[in-house]
């Protein structure tokens, strides 16, 4: 716990002290009246007397019995205040990294003789987002590969499956570029449907194109025709008048 509360201190932006048993201020009843005191008093002892002294301390406060330590000694918070900020997403995600980071490597330390459990909002939205990131590359790796293979089957052509990709390429490129110029922020929950939609235009286009080839050659037989033919404008209508 202090390890964990001194890296929380001096490694996370912006945050206040942390708050937990070795940092609380309890009021004990004297014969001079009431004195706020901290049973560690800045050090840990090594003597297990005196901490299990500590331990039935703090077990004996009838107000942090259950809401800040357990009745078995077995768990308790740690808290880490962190001042609010509104509009500067930046400080929010460094410190919400900042403090993932510090937990998952004291976790690792500590493994075996005590597990961490970090709640909190801009902690719990951290670990959704990089979830949410997660899931969308799965879907968009099974995606690709499913809209290759719809390519390859359909087209059989390298050129044909190389436009495609370069047409879904530049439709993703071109909606996130413009979102990015026009400010728009990036959501993590959402960042797959315009990959997505990408993909099913190359697949649309190399349909629509097959398609064309097809209603061309079955109308005039010739293959290599059909592959560049065109419609040609229709001929003008000429009316004759009435004599």
């Amino acid at each position: 716990m202090d390890k964990l509360g001194r890296r929380l201190e001096t490694e996370v932006p912006a945050a206040s002290s942390v708050y937990s048993l070795l940092t609380m201020t309890v009021p004990v009843g004297s014969e001079d009246g009431i004195e706020i005191k901290n049973p560690f008093d800045g050090k840990i002892p090594d003597d297990p007397k005196k901490l299990k002294e500590i331990k039935d301390f703090f077990l004996s406060r009838e107000s942090l019995v259950n809401v800040f330590v357990s009745a078995d000694a077995t768990e308790t918070w740690l808290i880490l205040p962190l001042p609010r900020v509104k509009d500067d997403r930046s400080l929010r995600n460094q410190r919400s990294r900042a403090a993932q980071k510090i937990i998952q490597e004291v976790s690792k330390e500590c493994q075996g003789v005590c597990s961490l459990n970090p709640v909190g909002w801009d902690y719990s939205a951290t670990e959704a987002s990089d979830y949410a990131i997660r899931e969308a590359m799965t879907r968009i790796s099974i995606g690709f590969a499913v809209m290759l293979f719809m390519l390859i089957f359909l087209l059989r052509s390298l050129r044909g499956v190389a436009f495609s990709l370069l047409s879904a390429f530049l439709g993703i490129a071109s909606v996130l570029g413009l979102s990015s110029y026009l400010g728009f922020p990036i959501n993590a929950n959402a960042i797959s449907l315009p990959i997505l939609l990408g993909m099913a235009l190359s697949i649309g286009y190399s349909l629509h194109v097959i398609n064309s080839f097809k209603r061309h050659f079955r109308r005039t037989g010739k293959r290599i025709e059909s592959v560049i033919l065109r419609k040609k404008p229709k001929p003008a209508r000429i009316e004759r008048g009435r004599s």
